[in-house]
């Protein structure tokens, strides 16, 4: 028997198979896990590209507070020293970690005393007092954004220590170098560009640097360290 072809059958059960065909499902239409696999694909959102380290050099001007303050004043007449200084900092070592070496200068001039009775006395011999402080340290930025950010950490400081007499006199001149503990804390102002300032606070231990003659002997005093307020300025990022 021959086949008759039929056009309006065969498009008649094709247009049912479509219509009968499951359509694509959306993720409200998944099973849970597939549903919540779905919706985290397209929460999911490509993070922030890593910022690269940056380095930075800074110059500052301080004002040491000394914690031997009665051998200070009894030398110098004050116990605040200003000095000079500078250094440099690798910065986003990781996230918002940083490493820092800085230097400074710290010069006064005064007088040898005698002290009796906790009461000290000049002796009209003029004396020049010399610090230079080495700090290698590392620390925190709090916040990686905006211009004004706080920041702290610590580290070590290695100070060199002289005192000289007019007359150059090998047993009245007094020197040596000692490592102490340091901790600070400030706050980063970010300028135009590059450019930026800050204002840090700083506290030193040197202990068992002085008290082994003269003033500080006689007042008991022997941490070289104290409060540091320094000021800075910086170029880099």
């Amino acid at each position: 028997m021959s086949r008759v072809f039929r056009p309006r059958l065969v498009t008649a059960a094709l247009a049912a198979l479509v219509l009968l065909a499951p359509a694509p499902a959306d993720a409200q239409d998944l099973p849970g896990p597939a549903r919540e696999g779905a919706q985290l694909a397209e929460e999911v959102q490509p993070g922030a590209p890593r910022q690269p380290m940056g380095l930075r050099a800074f110059a500052s001007f301080e004002v040491n507070r000394m914690a031997a303050s009665q051998s200070f004043r009894a030398v110098l007449g004050t116990r605040d020293l200003t000095g000079f200084g500078a250094g440099a900092e690798v910065l986003r070592i990781w996230n918002s970690a940083f490493a820092r070496v800085g230097f400074s200068r710290v010069r006064a001039d005064g007088t040898r005393v005698v002290v009796f009775d906790d009461e000290s006395s000049p002796v009209g011999v003029d004396t020049s007092i010399r610090m230079l402080p080495l700090e290698l340290a590392g620390g925190w930025r709090f916040g990686r954004r905006g211009r004004l950010v706080p920041y702290g950490g610590g580290g070590i400081v290695r100070l060199a220590y002289e005192e000289t007499t007019e007359f150059d006199s090998a047993t009245d001149d007094t020197s040596g170098t000692f490592t102490g503990s340091l901790l600070f804390g400030g706050v980063d102002v970010q300028l135009a560009g590059a450019l930026g300032f800050g204002a840090e606070l700083q506290h030193r231990r040197l202990a068992d640097a002085l008290g082994a003659g003269g003033a500080s002997a006689a007042f008991d005093e022997n941490d070289l360290g104290g409060l540091t307020f320094r000021i800075w300025i910086g170029i880099g990022r």
